[in-house]
């Protein structure tokens, strides 16, 4: 795909823009200035981002690294980047598109120096912040905040409210003075003290209760302040610092303010509707260099489901005063939905106690969808509406509708759980999303249960819940003779260690008790001395749970957890290297109490229903949504507790704002609808008390809605059967895989993965099943990192010491989860290597050269279910030569290898390393925006061999190569969509036996598909 400007972008840039309405247009003409877009669901908001970003760049000089857009999620960014690339291709990967947080993280990164309580320091675990509050709590006279009986009763509700002060942008002192001109406007009220009566000169009820709800205020300014100086002296920060830090220093450091606004010569901020003080103040400080900035705001009032109200009003308003000029576009065209969805939603929104009809227009429907109408069932009981909805869908996909097509959206993630479990009783494939914890599904909590008999090994409670644990795979009955008395008086432990013993009490499965016993006297050996994260791993593989994993029909949702659950080990092992498997249960039940959340990543399954709270689906649209339980108490009136009051808005949130919050929630749930919505309640819940429909099904207008009862025949007898066997068909398997690697891309190490062993690459690269780093690549990380830091200084040309370098690789190692004798023998030989490689090239190019140079460009397939993939790939260091020429230098460690060696022409190689620099020609040659020629590859070997001297091999890398690299690209990407490797054998001389095992499970659930 061309460039902007050059003839085939141009017209599907002229193309797209043609196809805008007359207010769209207006949004992506007005590239200069302030520009203010009330942009409703379904009106086109990521299309206009898109648009006006190419259209900037096609009307003006500036380069794409000189526009910066700025959204909340990764997901939010993710797909504004793919609609730019598919605009103006290449160099849509050039523009600056971060979340306000990964923004934030690249200014530090790049300006480490001006960041001085940042760099060095660490981001806290929400945990240690916890213990970090514990312990003010415990060493301070908090009268308020340290009830008697249950002293750590308010620790959660400090930290959220130190996460929210911060997110305002509020200091301790500031928040002090808040307190106080809150105290004093309490105090000089007119009306202060009753004036007849009773209590005739005292104060009045409200009034005090509000001066004791700041008193609170008050002791909580003081845990704040201690707070902040405790984390300091630690040297570590919070999430919110982040962007805290780089406004402070923005607001002190005038240089570097004026080179961070030069930069960005144009800033678009997506979803502003949920900005909070010190996401505007970014903005702010990015934008003030004109009076009239060439900024960009989008967002909806209505879909404001992430901050109350008051603050989100504040947020437009704010911006239309401070820019009066600016210019307003209302998107009231929606493409999504039927009007009879978007009416209904619309008169339900303006039921609201909140007066901002202007920021309420009426949307007007664009789409040619059949008018259905809008339903609102009613059911007799909770079982009835849940049959009903079990029904209603089954319906559906027996008629022909796709499974991702439908959606269950739900207020509460305990009902999410609910839905799914009678969806799949129907024998229905769900996808299941919810906010909830980790740590509360059966399968994890069963290997936590494995981990806590590891780490009290020879303790007979610790032992029982493992014998029901799905992987270890024992009959009820053989755990009943495990555990019955018998003379032999021998502990379950001894019995589980001996053949005879088991023999004895009659087991049956006497070598899979015998192999348990053995795995976790295995694994508790390993963890004596291996870090937690190794051991984690270790435990996974033993005890058999990521085979048991391969073979469920819902192995995608099981690896999610399990993969969660790694990733927050790997999170402690960092933070807490000295920790032991018994700290990690501590921390798993500190998690637990306190309510951390460890969530899965988002997991899309193709052709399953979508079961998911409304929050997970804001973005989304789907072609038929369902919203049950529409009573009173789970929509409306939940009630409000504020724990601890915080004076940081012009408007606090009261009772009916709550319920305008839970009002916007179901309009983003309503207006995720295409072509039909169905709205249920059900007259009594599964206790048989009566309940009442949500005061927000009155506030729809009866024009808009269709009342329906559920016949009385859906009755508890669908209920109560039992869960149907959910085989996923091929298809829907093979759309998994096609959808996985859509999302992912492909990298050279991901083909070489293939290339070696196509079961290697699917479990490790496309499932990212969890697996143990070997100890030799965390020191490759490490040596990898002080290479670039050497790079980076010969391009800066300041200059760097061979102490400096080593440093770097120190810094990187002695953080890595590694045991005391591999960091010491990775130390030693590290250490030795980069001080004569810093001998022997340091400093010595005459290039301009560059470090960590990263690519991200589309790949045709010629496929039509995958037409195109993003190809990626780092170059260690890029060389620039005369003429526009690009050499690439990849950096190896380990003993220098031949030439023959690396062009695959041993018996030994496979031919990756030069494939890998071919690869790196590929991605310069895709990539339209830098226009690099990379003619030359060089593998270079930064330790000595046995005599002491350095090695580096050159390539010339010709076209003719780079071509039969994409023909062997499409052909791998043909085999891996259309799932040709499942029939080919597992080879466990290429990869490992018990990745064969994996492989064997998996092959033995296709079958059934």
């Amino acid at each position: 795909m061309k460039a902007v400007g050059e003839k085939g972008s141009e017209e599907v840039f002229l193309k797209a823009y043609k196809a805008l309405n007359v207010a769209q247009k207006k949004a992506v003409d007005a590239i200069e200035g302030p520009v203010v877009v009330i942009a409703g669901p379904g009106t086109g908001k990521t299309q206009i981002l898109a648009l006006r970003i190419a259209n900037i760049l096609r009307l003006t000089d500036v380069p794409p690294g000189a526009i910066l857009a700025l959204t909340f999620t990764e997901a939010g960014v993710a797909s504004m980047r793919a609609r730019l690339v598919r605009l103006i291709g290449a160099r849509g990967y050039q523009v600056r598109i971060h979340t306000f947080h990964g923004f934030c993280n690249t200014v530090i990164k790049r300006y480490p120096e001006r960041f001085p309580r940042i760099i060095g320091s660490e981001q806290m675990l929400e945990l240690d912040a916890l213990h970090i509050i514990e312990k003010i709590i415990d060493g301070g006279t908090f009268s308020l905040l340290r009830p008697p009986n249950y002293p750590y009763y308010y620790v959660r509700s400090i930290k959220g409210a130190i996460s929210e002060t911060k997110r305002e942008n509020i200091s301790p002192l500031e928040l002090l003075e808040r307190i106080t001109r809150e105290e004093e406007a309490i105090l000089s009220a007119e009306d202060l003290c009753h004036a007849k009566g009773a209590h005739v000169g005292k104060m009045k009820g409200k009034y005090s209760d509000e001066l004791d709800r700041l008193k609170k205020t008050r002791e909580f300014a003081g845990v704040y302040a201690q707070y902040e100086t405790e984390i300091a002296e630690r040297h570590v920060y919070d999430f919110e610092d982040t962007i805290l830090e780089v406004v402070h220093t923005m607001e002190k450091d005038e240089e570097l303010t004026r080179i961070l606004q030069e930069e960005h010569q144009y800033l678009l901020a997506d979803e502003h509707q949920d900005a909070n003080g010190a996401q505007n103040k970014l903005l702010e400080l990015l934008s003030d260099f004109h009076e009239s900035p060439n900024l960009f705001i989008v967002g909806d009032e209505k879909q404001a489901i992430y901050r109350f109200q008051g603050a989100s009003l504040e947020n437009f308003l704010y911006f239309k005063k401070r820019y009066p000029d600016a210019v307003a576009v209302d998107l009231v065209q929606n493409y999504r939905s039927t009007q009879v969805i978007l009416d209904a939603a619309h008169t339900m929104m303006s039921a609201s106690e909140m007066e901002v009809e202007v920021l309420r227009p009426r949307l007007l429907a664009e789409s040619t969808h059949a008018h259905v109408p809008v339903f609102l069932r009613t059911a007799q009981s909770e079982e009835g509406e849940l049959m009903d909805l079990a029904e209603r869908i089954a319906s559906q996909l027996k008629e022909g509708v796709l499974g991702n097509d439908i959606a269950v959206l739900c207020r509460r993630n305990s009902d999410v759980a609910v839905v799914a479990k009678m969806l799949q009783k129907k024998g229905i494939a769900v996808m299941a999303q919810n906010d909830g914890q980790v740590l509360d599904t059966p399968l994890v909590r069963s290997f936590i249960s494995v981990l806590h008999a590891v780490a009290h090994f020879g303790e007979q409670a610790a032992l029982y819940p493992v014998l029901f644990a799905p992987f270890v795979n024992l009959s009820n009955l053989d755990v009943y003779r495990l555990t019955m008395r018998i003379d032999d008086r021998a502990s379950l432990w001894e019995t589980l260690g001996s053949r005879e013993k088991l023999l004895a009490r009659g087991v049956e499965d006497v070598e899979v008790c015998f192999a348990l016993f053995k795995s976790l006297d295995a694994v508790a050996t390993f963890a004596k001395s291996a870090p937690l994260s190794d051991t984690l791993d270790f435990a996974l593989h033993s005890l058999g749970v990521l085979t048991y994993v391969a073979a469920q029909p819902n192995m995608q949702e099981l690896l999610e957890s399990i993969r969660a659950v790694v990733q927050y080990v790997e999170q402690i092992s960092r933070a807490h290297s000295e920790y032991t498997l018994i700290d990690l249960l501590r921390s798993f039940e500190t998690a637990a109490e306190y309510k951390i959340t460890i969530m899965p990543s988002s997991l899309e399954l193709p052709g399953a229903v979508r079961v998911l709270t409304v929050h997970r689906s804001k973005g989304m649209e789907y072609d038929h949504v369902y919203v049950p339980f529409l009573h009173d108490g789970c929509w409306g009136a939940r009630g409000v507790r504020t724990m601890i009051h915080l004076p940081l808005y012009k408007k606090e949130i009261d009772e009916g704002e709550a319920s305008d919050d839970e009002r916007r929630l179901l309009y983003v749930a309503m207006t995720r609808a295409r072509k039909t919505l169905t709205l249920s309640y059900a007259e009594k819940n599964g206790e048989g008390k009566e309940q009442v429909p949500s005061r927000f099904l009155a506030d729809i207008h009866p024009d808009h809605i269709t009342s329906v009862e559920v016949p009385f025949a859906v009755s508890s007898a669908g209920f109560l059967a039992p869960r149907a066997d959910r085989v996923l068909s091929f298809e829907i398997e093979k759309a998994y895989v096609c959808a996985r690697l859509a999302a992912q891309g492909l990298s050279v190490s991901a083909l070489n993965n293939y290339l070696d062993s196509p079961w290697k690459y699917f479990f490790q690269n496309l499932l990212r099943m969890p697996s143990r780093k070997e100890t030799y690549q965390y020191y490759g990380t490490a040596m990898d990192a002080a290479l670039k830091l050497l790079t980076f200084a010969e391009k800066t040309e300041m200059g760097m010491s061979v102490d400096a370098v080593v440093a770097e690789f120190e810094r990187i190692l002695f953080a890595m989860p590694l045991q005391d004798t591999d960091k010491k023998a990775f130390h030693e030989k590290g250490v030795k290597a980069l001080r004569g490689y810093v001998s022997e090239y340091g400093g010595k190019s005459n290039q301009s050269v560059d470090a960590g140079v990263t690519f991200a460009v589309p790949f045709l397939t010629g496929i039509p279910e995958l037409p195109e993939i993003t190809l990626r790939g780092e170059y260690d260091r890029a060389e620039f030569l005369d003429g526009g020429i690009v050499r690439v230098v990849d950096f190896k460690t380990g003993s220098p290898k031949s030439r023959n060696y690396i062009e695959g022409n041993t018996k030994d190689s496979n031919g990756n390393y030069k494939r890998q620099l071919v690869f790196y020609a590929l991605l310069a040659s895709l990539d339209t925006a830098r226009g690099w020629q990379v003619r030359e590859g060089v593998i270079d070997f930064v330790e000595p061999d046995t005599g002491g001297k350095y090695h580096r091999e050159s390539f010339e890398l010709l076209e003719e190569e780079v071509g039969a690299l994409k023909v062997l690209l499409q052909k791998t990407i043909h085999e891996i969509i259309s799932l040709q490797f499942m029939d080919l054998p597992c080879d466990p001389g290429i990869w490992s036996e018990e990745g064969c095992t994996l492989v064997a499970a998996l092959k033995e659930r296709l079958k059934q598909t």
